[in-house]
């Protein structure tokens, strides 16, 4: 297992802001706990999921709106 650090940046109307860091095998399951982890922070978000934008950025989008920002990355 790997350790992932997970960067929320303004997620959801309460726009929290934060650091976490979880245990994956891979990158995959680093962004399946991402997304768990936005999920307690966006009320009704159903169809959750993260657009790559780039140098480990992931735009958190909710039924088509953006609703925040993250950054994954493996910590060594």
């Amino acid at each position: 297992m790997n350790e992932w650090l997970i960067e929320l940046n303004d997620i959801g109307r309460g726009k929290m802001s934060g650091r976490i860091i979880v245990a994956a095998s891979d990158l995959t399951k680093a962004k399946q706990e991402a997304v768990r982890e936005c999920r307690k922070y966006i009320p009704g978000g159903k169809n959750l999921y993260l657009e790559a934008k780039g140098n480990r950025a992931y735009a958190v989008v909710s039924d088509l709106e953006d609703v925040g920002e993250i950054t994954i990355r493996r910590l060594d």
